[in-house]
């Protein structure tokens, strides 16, 4: 969370979006104008903060809270790469380094850009999360 705050406060397009964003799920849910003062959040309610969930995402990739993981195979196997792999190794993965590699994110690795993990249909792609390691295919840890 240190992260996102940081990448949001030197990013002010980026606070903007999710600015509006949550002042328009307190337009939908507040009863009353005086009450959206201070709002906590629920999880239901940032349910469709798009913005918000890719702002975390992108944040992740680029400043996520382990910078290594191994993961060790259940039979033999061949990596894309053409290296055999066996149940005695463990294939290590920086993730620190894939979440700035150019051949996976583009010429704009080193950017903090959260649009990266909007769709055309304005939703935060699977694509993008699933295959990004430090999610386990799962979106947001």
């Amino acid at each position: 969370m240190t992260f996102t705050s940081l990448m949001v406060a030197t990013h002010p397009e980026v606070e903007k979006w999710i600015r509006e964003e949550l002042v328009a799920i307190i337009s939908l849910t507040s009863p009353s104008p005086s009450s959206s003062k201070w709002r906590l959040f629920n999880a239901n309610d940032l349910k469709n903060a798009i913005y918000l969930h890719a702002s975390l995402c992108e944040s992740l990739r680029l400043y996520l809270p382990v910078p290594f993981q191994h993961k060790t195979p259940q039979e033999p196997d061949i990596l894309p790469s053409g290296h055999h792999v066996h149940p005695k190794m463990r294939v290590i993965f920086l993730l620190y380094a894939m979440g700035r590699m150019e051949s996976i994110w583009g010429n704009d690795c080193l950017e903090f850009k959260s649009e990266r993990w909007i769709s055309e249909e304005q939703l935060v792609t699977s694509l993008r999360t699933s295959s990004w390691l430090s999610m386990q295919g799962q979106g947001l840890v």
